[in-house]
């Protein structure tokens, strides 16, 4: 009978230790992202990487967004850090930024692709939005639709507010000149979806790069998926592939056959996806994350302990309330 004892308590023991390392259950690999956050021992690394295409200079070709190379780092990026953290604490009054670098490269317009790129990099990490509990923490990201209204300034041009410093007028005066013929339709699109003219200037007057208002949603209403090659919980959220605003003109060509018509967009174009990076043993409540940043061995071994040792004693037990029951031979 004691060689079931242990045999018991050495299951328990493996039973025990199985549970407590088994990572969760994949869904799928995560997409590549423009708008990243990684959660670790108390700070939120943030990395933006954000590509916009414009070819609005295709209808008036006085227009094109100013070229420009530049970076922001260390003192430089005082006013920088001032503007996202502004922007971070109307949606958590305790987050603090530091550590912003910020890079803006933009393109000469090209008359042989018809395209001009804009794009900016920014990495910054926060804290302060971290409350500790035993074994981890919790991450208020409440902040990660955060809007940055201010000026953004890189040797004297402006990176943020695209639409009221640059885009708005020259879209108001080619809107002016679009007409509709028997030939050519045209239309207007804001983000991926038919507008009015209307809506159409008021987006292109408005638009500044650092608005991340379509990450509203609860992270707790994201895609999750688990990461072997980082062994951590994934959540991920397309905000949309064709971001923007423009001018749409359909062509259909005299004779043309049916489904042959020609659709061509004109406007400033980007795509949107973020992703956030958590220890696997975490969970998104809304927009707060609860993780574990260990395994604490001590901990789990204790609970194995208290496991051998609740069946070695119940197997004692047990052995004693048979062997109990069991009559004893007369002694004659």
């Amino acid at each position: 009978m004691k060689m079931r004892v242990i045999g018991y308590a050495s299951l328990a023991a493996l039973l025990l230790v199985a549970l407590a390392f088994s990572p969760p259950v994949a869904n799928a690999s995560h997409p590549s992202t423009d708008y990243a956050i990684g959660i670790r021992d108390g700070t939120a690394s943030v990395s933006l990487t954000l590509s916009l295409l414009q070819n609005f200079t295709v209808l008036q070709s006085s227009f094109s967004l100013p070229a420009i190379s530049g970076v922001l780092a260390g003192s430089d990026a005082s006013n920088a850090t001032l503007a996202v953290q502004q922007a971070l604490n109307s949606k958590s009054q305790s987050a603090h930024v530091s550590n912003l670098v910020m890079s803006v490269a933009v393109s000469n317009w090209s008359n042989l692709t018809s395209i001009q790129w804009f794009n900016l990099t920014m990495k910054y990490d926060v804290t302060g939005v971290y409350t500790s509990r035993f074994g981890g923490e919790q991450a208020d990201l409440s902040w990660k639709s955060f809007v940055v209204g201010s000026d953004l300034l890189i040797g004297g041009v402006e990176v943020n507010n695209l639409g009221p410093k640059y885009i708005g007028l020259p879209a108001e005066q080619i809107a002016s000149q679009q007409v509709s013929s028997t030939f050519v339709q045209v239309s207007y699109r804001v983000n991926a979806k038919t507008s009015t003219p209307e809506l159409f200037l008021a987006a292109a007057k408005s638009f500044d790069v650092l608005n991340f208002s379509r990450l509203s949603p609860p992270i707790s209403s994201w895609s999750k998926a688990y990461d072997f090659s980082s062994n951590s919980l994934v959540w991920t959220l397309n905000a949309g592939s064709s971001l923007g605003m423009s001018i749409a003109k359909t062509f259909n060509e005299p004779g043309a056959q049916p489904g042959g018509l020609a659709i061509v967009n004109y406007g400033l174009f980007y795509s949107l996806e973020s992703q956030i990076n958590a220890p696997r043993r975490s969970i998104a409540e809304g927009d707060t994350i609860t993780t574990t940043f260990d395994d604490f061995p001590q901990t789990i071994m204790a609970s194995v302990v208290i496991g051998v040792s609740s069946v070695g004693i119940g197997a004692v037990v047990l052995e004693k309330r048979v062997s109990n029951k069991i009559p004893k031979s007369r002694k004659r």
